[in-house]
């Protein structure tokens, strides 16, 4: 790996970790625009009246669409902006344009990031559709009180399906009084475990209730802010890549570059890396072709585009010197 390699991961993960709480707080406000998109008693006369999808359009209707769009943008916008300007600080053939991009108030950037934000509420939004339907499906099939079955699904806005899985077990386990089960969990609540322990050791006890409801709101909770994180975490890397990008073609549209580029993909290779990636570590392409993702057999105009906490970068060089 060449010095320029090494130091392109280095900055990635820099202002990745930068942009990662600004961006958890802007999925925080998409779920808040989506989950206050109906109130409690519009959600139970939807399960009482019109069933799932009934409960689905009124969540993720039109207008919540919007609102969750704009609130993931409000932190998409300036974080594509940011690691725009600091690729053309630290390349040189850019910084001349620093000053330019600045002033401009880089609507390249800002289009690019807006772009992200549908992106990034449609991929929420395909995640959510099964978790919502199954909650409801399932309320219904256990003659659930309408409003408590609205309730949950509130509960679960920012789940994917494998989220609302795992919840489901961990009840499961506190209402079978497989203890210490329960006690294996990573996000439990560990102010409960005292008490979990104790009917672990006793093999005959079991949680009342509302025991059981307690624990498993607190699990959801932690789940959630573990998902926001995870979630901030790859759109902060995206974010990063998409703004190098930006900022690259910017300065090829108003002619500042002389000569073709060339973009080169680079993997940390520390073993936990995917074996596609390992694969892709090298490739290299004209600046306006995409890469070869083989991890997901397709093409994407920067490294692990959209893949989940992807810490793969490029660099870009003059073609002359691609094989330099």
């Amino acid at each position: 790996m060449t010095p320029s390699e090494r130091e392109a991961l280095a900055r990635l993960e820099r202002l990745a970790a930068g942009l990662t709480p600004a961006l958890a707080a802007a999925f925080r406000r998409a779920l808040a625009a989506i989950r206050d998109a109906a109130t409690l008693d519009a959600l139970a006369r939807a399960v009482e009246q019109g069933g799932t999808e009934a409960v689905v359009n009124l969540l993720l209707s039109v207008d919540s669409e919007a609102a969750a769009t704009q609130a993931l943008a409000r932190g998409l916008v300036p974080a594509v902006t940011a690691t725009a300007l600091t690729t053309a600080r630290v390349s040189r053939p850019l910084q001349g344009l620093v000053a330019t991009f600045t002033r401009s108030g880089f609507p390249e950037a800002e289009a690019a990031a807006q772009a992200m934000a549908v992106d990034r509420y449609r991929g929420l939004a395909d995640e959510l559709r099964p978790v919502l339907r199954g909650v409801v499906a399932d309320g219904i099939a256990a003659g659930t009180n309408p409003r408590v079955v609205a309730q949950a699904v509130k509960n679960v806005v920012g789940f994917t399906d494998y989220d609302r899985r795992i919840v489901q077990s961990f009840r499961a386990a506190l209402e079978s009084g497989d203890f210490a089960g329960a006690l294996g969990r990573e996000l439990r609540d560990r102010r409960s475990d005292s008490v979990l322990r104790r009917l672990a050791a006793a093999q005959d006890g079991a949680l009342t209730p509302a025991q059981v409801e307690r624990m498993v709101a607190a699990y959801e909770r932690r789940l959630l802010n573990w998902r926001a994180e995870t979630w901030a975490r790859t759109a902060a890397l995206d974010a990063t890549r998409e703004g190098q990008r930006v900022a690259w073609q910017a300065a090829i549209d108003q002619g500042a570059i002389d000569g073709p580029l060339v973009k080169r993909w680079v993997t940390r290779i520390d073993g936990r890396e995917r074996p596609g990636h390992a694969a892709a570590n090298g490739q290299t392409v004209p600046w306006g072709q995409p890469f070869y993702d083989p991890s997901i057999s397709a093409y994407v105009q920067v490294p692990g585009q959209s893949t989940f906490n992807c810490r793969c970068a490029f660099t870009v060089r003059p073609a002359a010197l691609a094989d330099l």
